[in-house]
């Protein structure tokens, strides 16, 4: 097929209702996250829908081909839960470039997964592991496609659950669509190479087939087991040599025997040997049921049992734990609650307010953000709008997200709690904050923005999401605590990071925050509106237009008597004064310039020979 003919199935597609065209104003923050040989991958919110997506698309139109087989491929099979989700496609008006619109998985792919959790998977989860991807590969050959690109960066992890995605090397035996480019045979991507079978180096016009994929398979069936890639660090034509001569990886220390067999058998260099998928997938079924009945093979850690955190390890106070303690800690798997516990104890045993726990409960993976947990918990015990007690606090579970859940999960919680029938208009006991009070005390939110550029954007796009989220559920983003005041007095109180927050600024007053909302600050300070407090604390100018965009009332008086122009003459701001009076018309009043000059001191003065010259009409 052309371009052309590409482009003309793919609109005629969507027409007929086959393919949903989504359009591309309904994505918000899109940012590149990945860039392969043919393809570019984002993420990015989709309001409609309310979720963070991926977003793939070709680099340009040689490779639309490959786009449009790689598309019809996925929808065959992602009604599968092991596949990933396509949702339907969008063009940007802009660059006239498409975009498959895909299912965003929140634990990145197998290899990061592995690396950072493998030591404390037992083996009934690793093998559930395997399971999952065997049943993906099941769906796919059951529809006739071969994958021929199955290694971990191929393989996605969602809330624990394996989803194969990366079809672009894919294709159907039934030749529905032909490949853009028909030498794709012999192409292999450098960090594949030990994914792919000895034939591959041996034969050029080799055609890989659903066997092709059993060898894959069994391959990433040993990963799972070591944790690592298969001749990891060697050279792709070292790689390929011993492949061709027949050498495979040792097995790891201490797995089941018949979970090695599996993945030898799958391995084996001759392709007719090797087991059909079926037999795969029924093999560690039957090792799953077998390992239920047989605790040999159960890590130490007690997975997903809210009781499994020693007493022991609870009643001491004044216990400090040593690095070598806590090194085998500090990657614990989400799963756990004895991990999620360890960790909970070592940020925060020194805080003010600190409650040391005695049982796992879901506001420790609420406050900790580990959406699993916080799931398991939810489903088997108490309900999501109970209190939870959570370093300082016993409060509902969105008000524990909202103040300590880091910028990574912060919005998946809150979808979680969302899902589950959370209240988003609850308030603390004891300050009487929402959360948007306290998204701005949560600490592991903003953590290090200010080291590095990624860190600062990362911030602002997980906290704009979370600030139109809250206020999507109701949450007052006005409402005043105890102290009188409200989320954007406190953003406007920050005297020094003023670049970092201004986009923080224009978020809250794009989603509804008042500026003629009248606070008290500190020291008994009246600000009358939002106005008072920027140019009390000097914010750029660009603020200043900003918040007089949103219908600030310029000319209010506080109960002191002073207003915006008269504070900026307290503080003998003339830049400020200058730009007032010649921006804001209303400042130029006879009555606002009046009220300034009480505290411009006498005539001789530069605040007083400024507003003198103003009422003269030198500006």
């Amino acid at each position: 097929m052309t371009l052309e003919n590409h482009k003309k199935w793919l609109q005629s597609a969507i027409a007929g209702g086959h393919i949903v065209n989504i359009p591309f104003v309904t994505f918000d923050q899109v940012n590149v996250i990945a860039r392969g040989t043919f393809s570019e991958i984002s993420h990015a919110y989709w309001k409609s829908a309310e979720k963070t997506v991926a977003l793939k698309s070709c680099h340009n139109n040689n490779s639309f081909g490959n786009f449009i087989k790689e598309l019809h491929l996925i929808r065959s099979v992602d009604f599968h839960d092991n596949i990933i989700r396509f949702y339907g496609v969008s063009e940007d008006p802009v660059t006239r470039k498409y975009f498959m619109v895909l299912h965003y998985a929140n634990e990145g792919n197998l290899q990061d997964f592995l690396k950072e959790n493998h030591k404390y998977l037992n083996w009934k989860t690793r093998i559930n592991m395997a399971m999952q991807i065997a049943s993906g590969i099941k769906c796919i050959h059951e529809r006739n496609i071969v994958h021929r690109g199955l290694y971990p960066k191929n393989i996605l992890v969602h809330d624990g659950k394996m989803i194969i995605t990366g079809f672009g090397l894919s294709k159907s035996l039934e030749n529905e669509f032909e490949l853009a480019n028909n030498n794709d045979e012999t192409y292999i991507i450098e960090e594949m190479t030990g994914y792919f079978e000895p034939q591959c180096f041996i034969n050029s016009t080799y055609k890989r087939n659903k066997a092709s994929d059993i060898y894959s398979l069994g391959i990433l069936l040993w990963e799972i087991s070591s944790g690592r890639p298969p001749f990891n660090n060697m050279k792709i034509l070292d790689i390929a040599r011993k492949i061709v001569q027949g050498k495979r990886e040792v097995p790891i220390k201490d797995s089941p025997p018949a979970y090695i067999e599996i993945y030898q058998m799958a391995w084996d260099i001759d392709p007719r040997r090797r087991p059909t998928i079926n037999k795969v997938r029924d093999n560690l079924e039957k090792l799953s049921l077998h390992l239920r009945r047989n605790s040999e093979y159960q890590d130490q850690q007690t997975y997903n049992d809210p009781y499994s955190y020693k007493q022991s390890q609870l009643n001491h106070p004044n216990h400090s734990y040593t690095p070598s303690q806590l090194c085998n800690f500090q990657n614990l798997h989400k799963f756990t609650c004895a991990g999620i516990l360890i960790k909970y104890v070592e940020e925060f045993q020194y805080t003010h307010g600190y409650v040391e726990p005695d049982e796992c409960h879901a506001g420790y993976h609420a406050g900790m953000g580990d959406i699993v947990g916080l799931r398991w918990h939810l489903y088997h015990y108490r309900r999501v709008d109970d209190n939870y007690n959570f370093s300082d606090m016993s409060d509902n579970l969105v008000l524990i997200t909202a103040k300590f859940c880091s910028r990574k999960n912060l919005n998946i919680i809150f979808q979680c709690l969302k899902e589950n029938g959370a209240n988003f208009k609850v308030i603390t006991k004891k300050a009487e904050q929402t959360a948007f009070h306290l998204l701005f005390f949560n600490l592991a939110l903003c953590n290090k923005i200010t080291h590095s550029k990624d860190k600062l954007d990362k911030y602002h796009e997980v906290l704009f999401q979370a600030i139109k989220f809250l206020k999507n559920m109701g949450c007052n983003i006005n409402s005043k605590d105890r102290n009188g005041r409200t989320i954007l007095s406190y953003y406007l109180e920050e005297k020094y990071l003023h670049q970092e927050k201004t986009p923080i600024i224009r978020a809250l007053l794009k989603n509804g925050a008042d500026p003629n909302v009248s606070v008290t600050l500190p020291w008994n300070f009246d600000a009358k509106t939002a106005l008072f407090q920027a140019v009390k604390n000097k914010w750029p100018n660009n603020v200043l237009e900003l918040i007089l965009r949103y219908g600030v009332d310029v000319k209010a008086v506080n109960k002191d008597g002073i207003n915006v122009l008269a504070i900026a003459t307290l503080d003998k701001n003339l830049s400020i004064m200058t730009w007032m009076l010649e921006n804001i018309s209303r400042v130029n009043e006879k009555d606002c310039i009046k009220i300034a000059k009480k505290f411009a001191g006498n005539f001789t003065t530069k605040e007083y020979q400024l507003l003198n010259k103003r009422r003269s009409g030198v500006f």
